[in-house]
């Protein structure tokens, strides 16, 4: 997934206990594309509710920042990472425009 978003990925909390990558997207901006992932794609959406565990800045045991947030990259766009799981999920390379 890292591959697929490339620069366009905003942080990114890894849990490895879980073998689990949490993106940040705005609040609600998953709504219309919920049903467009099937279980065996093994890609969930939280709702606005959901508790995750977020790490602090130097953690390195569990729950621990992949791509850490800074000023300018904080929340990635929910276009393109759709565009970069339907990539992944069908093994296909991402063949939309890098910013």
């Amino acid at each position: 997934m890292l591959e697929h978003l490339g620069d366009r990925s905003g942080a990114v909390i890894e849990d490895p206990g879980g073998n689990t990558f949490y993106w940040l997207v705005p609040p609600g901006s998953t709504l219309e594309w919920e049903e467009e992932f099937t279980p065996q794609a093994q890609v969930q959406m939280l709702s606005e509710t959901a508790h995750v565990a977020v790490p602090g800045p130097q953690c390195t045991a569990g729950p621990q920042w992949r791509i850490p947030p800074t000023r300018m990259r904080c929340l990635t766009a929910a276009e393109a990472l759709r565009d970069a799981l339907a990539a992944a999920v069908s093994g296909s390379p991402d063949t939309s425009e890098h910013c």
